[in-house]
C-alpha cells in the first residue's frame, strides 16, 4: 500500500512539472477593434471577415430564457442563411435555378460554425460560419 501511494505522488508531483513548465498564456486570435452594442468585438463580428476559399457569414441571435445553446443554434442558422443568400447572388449566373436549389439543399452538413463570441453587455451571440468555395463551379 506504502509502495501504491509512494508511485501516485511521484506521478502526481511529474504531472505537475511538466504541466507547469507547457503553460502558455493564451494569445487572443481575434482582433478586438470594432464595438457591437457597446461592447468591443472581434473584427469578424462587425462583418470584417474575407477567408481565402470559404464564404462566410456572420449570424446572431439574442440570448433568451431557452439558453446559450438555444441561441448559439439561432445564430448558427441565421449565418447559414445569410451564406444561402450569398450563393444565391454570387452563383445564379452559373447554375439554373433547379441545380442552385440543389447544390444549396446539398450544403447542409458542408455549413460549419467557424468561431463564436458572446457580448458580455447583452449576452447576444455571434458566430462566424462558412463554406469551401470548392463546393460551387465558377
Amino acid at each position: 500500500m506504502k509502495y501504491i501511494t509512494t508511485v501516485s505522488a511521484i506521478f502526481t508531483i511529474l504531472g505537475l512539472f511538466i504541466s507547469g513548465c507547457s503553460y502558455k498564456t493564451p494569445q487572443p486570435e481575434d482582433d478586438f477593434k470594432c464595438r457591437v452594442d457597446g461592447a468591443l468585438a472581434p473584427q469578424w463580428a462587425c462583418g470584417y471577415t474575407k477567408i481565402e476559399d470559404k464564404l462566410t457569414a456572420v449570424g446572431t441571435a439574442k440570448l433568451t430564457v431557452y439558453g446559450d445553446i438555444y441561441a448559439r443554434n439561432e445564430a448558427i442558422e441565421d449565418g447559414r442563411l445569410k451564406i444561402v443568400k450569398q450563393i444565391e447572388e454570387l452563383y445564379k449566373q452559373s447554375y439554373s435555378k433547379k441545380e442552385l436549389n440543389r447544390v444549396i439543399s446539398e450544403l447542409g452538413s458542408d455549413i460549419v460554425q467557424l468561431k463564436y463570441w458572446q457580448n458580455p453587455i447583452n449576452d447576444d451571440i455571434f458566430v462566424l460560419v462558412g463554406v469551401s468555395k470548392k463546393n460551387f463551379k465558377n
